[in-house]
């Protein structure tokens, strides 16, 4: 009998952190997550600021949830000299966040050509977005042309409690004759409760 009461004390105590960081961590990009929108919808509902972040052309481009790869096939044979990277190009994307001590936290995205190694595609862009509870509170961004590497990454201090994790907007454009030509997808780290 005591044995059932520590099983339900411990699944009531587990049940109520959930909901606990479920109530205070939920934010707009958990209320979009799988929803077939535009870059624009995404970006007005949750950072606008990174509007100046990716290019005009990406705006209207559907969002895609949680890739962690992305692969590009050649569909057609182009003239371009960023055309020879040869059937596939496979992109990598990323974040992270940790906790560098009790009142300071690392956090950041990235885009990474890795098939074929360090291939430079003509643009990708990243931001990354350091949530607490839910809401932006840091960012930073990265954008280049004729790259195989872009690296968003920052720390936030004075960070006073709650629940952390990192939101990686990520852009890349692929060279003529790959499918797809561009995309953007979604990158979310998993929460961490700052410790003291």
């Amino acid at each position: 009998m005591i044995r059932r009461r520590v099983v339900a004390i411990v699944l009531l105590a587990a049940f109520v952190v959930g909901a606990e960081q479920t109530a205070l961590s939920r934010s707009c990009v958990d209320d979009l997550w799988g929803s077939s929108i535009t870059v624009r919808e995404l970006l007005k509902e949750t950072a606008s600021e990174l509007f100046s972040v990716f290019p005009p052309e990406s705006w209207d481009a559907p969002v895609h949830w949680g890739y962690a790869r992305v692969r590009a096939i050649r569909s057609e044979r182009s003239e371009s000299p960023l055309a020879e990277a040869g059937e596939v190009i496979e992109v990598l994307f990323g974040s992270g966040c940790s906790q560098l001590d009790v009142h300071l936290f690392e956090f950041f995205s990235f885009n990474e050509v890795v098939t074929p190694l360090h291939f430079r595609v003509p643009y990708m862009a990243v931001a990354s977005c350091l949530e607490e509870d839910g809401k932006n509170i840091a960012s930073d961004s990265d954008s280049e042309s004729n790259t195989y590497l872009v690296l968003a990454a920052d720390t936030k201090d004075g960070c006073d409690g709650g629940w952390y994790r990192t939101v990686g907007y990520h852009w890349v454009t692929f060279p003529p004759g790959y499918s797809p030509p561009s995309l953007f997808n979604i990158t979310v780290t998993p929460r961490l409760r700052r410790w003291t």
